[in-house]
């Protein structure tokens, strides 16, 4: 964790619109304390986005269990950060759930759609690439109604780091 605030510190002197990110392999479902001894609560403070690798893209299965990534979200937004999560181009349901559920539960943010070979993948592919532009037109048009929202829960679950690191 000082590592990560003096890296902060050393990049936020040199300009101070840096934006810093923290990819550490967050998975919502995994006890990151126990598992990596990463307490997001310590490292927030010096961080504006986190990348969130979680593969449990929106969707209803075939036992009919609703698949989501809200909770981490909600974890991004507590935390007063912005998550980066998948929204990467399988086929068109796929992508626009993706997208969807990232703009309205991560403040009209898009989510990571792609790292460069799957963009070159898309821009090659004119049926992928009509897709994209349909979401971008549409989320630059809408993005606006999701900026402020906010969570409406009634419910919390106590997560400081002792009972999080000893608790597996």
């Amino acid at each position: 964790f000082d590592f990560h605030r003096e890296l902060a510190d050393y990049l936020h002197s040199l300009n101070s619109n840096v934006v810093m990110s923290i990819n550490s392999g967050v998975q919502s479902w995994i006890n990151t304390s126990a598992y990596f001894g990463i307490f997001l609560p310590m490292i927030a403070k010096k961080n504006d986005i986190i990348f969130i690798e979680d593969g449990h893209f929106p969707a209803v299965r075939e036992n009919g269990i609703l698949c989501h990534r809200i909770r981490d979200y909600k974890i991004a937004n507590q935390l007063g950060q912005y998550a980066v999560t998948y929204s990467h181009y399988r086929d068109p349901d796929h992508f626009y759930r993706s997208v969807a559920e990232s703009m309205a539960f991560n403040h009209g943010h898009f989510g990571h759609l792609g790292h460069l070979g799957n963009a070159l993948e898309v821009i090659k592919d004119e049926e992928k690439l009509k897709h994209f532009g349909k979401i971008l037109t549409w989320g630059r048009k809408h993005s606006k109604v999701y900026e402020d929202s906010k969570a409406n829960s009634e419910v919390a679950i106590l997560r400081n780091f002792s009972s999080m690191a000893f608790d597996c």
